[in-house]
């Protein structure tokens, strides 16, 4: 099967953190998909959105890093081909 390749990283909503990287595993893999490896990628600077908010709401968690995550399609077992009619 084919390799997909994504780039996400958590957000912030009413001062909580979303899990954006767990969810996406499990989409995924509802879709066929295996996760093959996962790496991180630590974030030098916050944006410009984020250094906003964080001014507003100080306690709020700091998301310093993106994840990589590599899916891997899984293949399965040889089906007959749809036929539209």
């Amino acid at each position: 099967g084919g390799l997909m390749v994504l780039i996400t990283k958590n957000f912030i909503r009413d001062q909580k953190e979303i899990r954006l990287d767990s969810d996406t595993i499990a989409l995924c893999e509802q879709c066929g998909f295996t996760l093959q490896e996962r790496h991180f990628r630590r974030l030098t600077q916050q944006s410009f959105w984020r250094t906003i908010y964080r001014a507003k709401y100080p306690e709020a968690p700091v998301l310093d890093k993106e994840d990589i995550l590599i899916f891997q399609k899984r293949i399965e077992a040889e089906t007959a081909p749809m036929r539209l009619e």
